[in-house]
């Protein structure tokens, strides 16, 4: 872009000639340069965002969200040295190196910021919260994040989360939702920070539930199991093991009658903290969700949903179940695969329908867990749903299934505010 593009929409004047230059020579700063002038072009002057910082993170979450460019938002967020460690640029870049799967990057960085964060009550409140939605990235530099920015180096989990609490009231949850959730649920006025508050302290104690066990298991990856680093992991996940109870009975009951088992899980409570035991540990296990690692030891078998071969590993799960009873976790919320439209409440949603299918091949027990929270301990009950060996009719077997998994939903959503945890799936139809 020429000067006279630049200065019709004020960039020389916000920005130093060398950083406009700087990003113009190569071509993730090229692109990052032509959307920022857009933003100002589209923003207009008396916009309050049309000054350096509005124009960096609006240009750059932009970047990341709508076109999934990683790499020139991150170049934005260097751009200008004196804005490098403000908390907004902070959380865009460490964002964006995670979405780039620039994971080691995304460590050293995020170690140098905890550092600098110090002295910056704002800036170590942003890394907490990335820290709670990228618990699997961060975990390798556990437990130094956790000493630093959660306290946790001793006391019970009721004892950190309430002195995190007296220090930290995030907000992490997308205000969108959380004023949907309070229009369904008739919340007054003079309620709603109260009722807003307790919705984000819920997704932060499942965010640091899931931080403090991947903390542990990737260490065991990582050093090993007597390593003394991983043993502090351990001490300090015990913790968290500490203040859960799980009601696995109608679980037990239906393994030892030979059945497969579905857990059919969603994106809130603490039940998407899967390492917390769910389940029935000599049973060979399959996860179906995104993310998840391909190469599980034998007779483990997962399914990546967001792989290029899902559907030949859907395939192969599908034959696994017919060679014997095996573990499902799988998220029929998220939004991959085949869907089947239902009314949640007062919305349209979509729920896949490939956890029905699958276990109706199996012939098995399904479950859908909940969670309750009671200021010091997590109860996880697994709630039966419908048992595809009672059914002779597939469709109908399906059906069912849907229609009590969405009525979990609504159970949720109508329950304890605390008990919501969102953080993803069926709750993008709330935004």
């Amino acid at each position: 872009m020429t000067m006279q593009d630049l200065a019709a929409v004020r960039l020389p004047e916000l920005f130093e000639p060398h950083a406009l230059d700087a990003l113009e020579q190569n071509p993730d700063g090229a692109v990052a340069l032509r959307a920022l002038a857009e933003t100002a072009r589209v923003i207009g002057p008396d916009d309050p965002r049309n000054g350096k910082l509005g124009l960096l993170a609006t240009t750059g979450w932009r970047l990341l969200l709508q076109h999934s460019q990683a790499r020139p938002a991150i170049l934005l967020t260097r751009m200008d040295r004196e804005l490098n460690d403000h908390p907004q640029m902070s959380h865009l870049r460490l964002t964006a190196l995670a979405r780039s799967g620039q994971h080691a990057e995304y460590r050293e960085e995020l170690a140098r910021l905890v550092s600098v964060s110090r002295g910056d009550p704002a800036l170590r409140n942003a890394l907490r919260s990335l820290v709670l939605s990228h618990a699997d990235v961060c975990a390798l530099l556990f437990p130094l994040l956790d000493d630093e920015l959660f306290n946790g180096a001793t006391g019970s989990i009721a004892e950190r989360l309430a002195t995190l609490r007296a220090d930290y009231m995030p907000q992490i949850v997308e205000k969108t939702i959380v004023d949907s959730l309070a229009q369904i649920r008739g919340v007054p006025e003079h309620d709603f920070k109260a009722f807003s508050d307790e919705v984000n302290w819920g997704r932060v104690m499942a965010g640091y539930f899931k931080f403090v066990m991947s903390g542990y298991n990737h260490h065991v990856i990582a050093y090993g199991p007597d390593d003394e680093r991983t043993r502090d992991a351990k001490r300090r996940s015990q913790a968290v093991r500490d203040a859960v109870l799980i009601d696995n009975t109608l679980v037990q009951q239906a393994a030892r009658q030979g059945q497969s088992i579905f857990i059919a899980n969603l994106h809130g409570g603490m039940s998407a903290v899967t390492d917390l035991g769910i389940g029935v540990p000599s049973m060979p296990l399959s996860i179906v969700a995104a993310g998840v690692p391909v190469n599980a030891p034998e007779p483990n078998f997962h399914v990546p949903a967001d792989a290029p071969d899902v559907a030949m590993r859907f395939l192969k799960l599908a034959k696994l179940l017919k060679q014997g009873p095996r573990l499902v976790h799988i998220f029929p919320d998220g939004p991959f695969g085949d869907m089947q439209d239902a009314w949640l409440i007062d919305r349209p949603i979509v729920v896949g329908r490939g956890a029905g299918m699958l276990a109706w091949r199996a012939r098995a027990a399904t479950f859908v867990p909940r969670s309750q929270w009671d200021g010091s301990k997590v109860t996880l009950v697994l709630e039966a749903g419908p048992n595809a060996a009672a059914y002779t009719d597939g469709d109908q077997f399906v059906a069912n299934f849907v229609e009590f998994y969405v009525g979990h939903m609504r159970r949720m959503i109508l329950g304890p505010a605390i008990d919501m945890a969102p953080n993803g799936g069926f709750w993008r139809f709330f935004q």
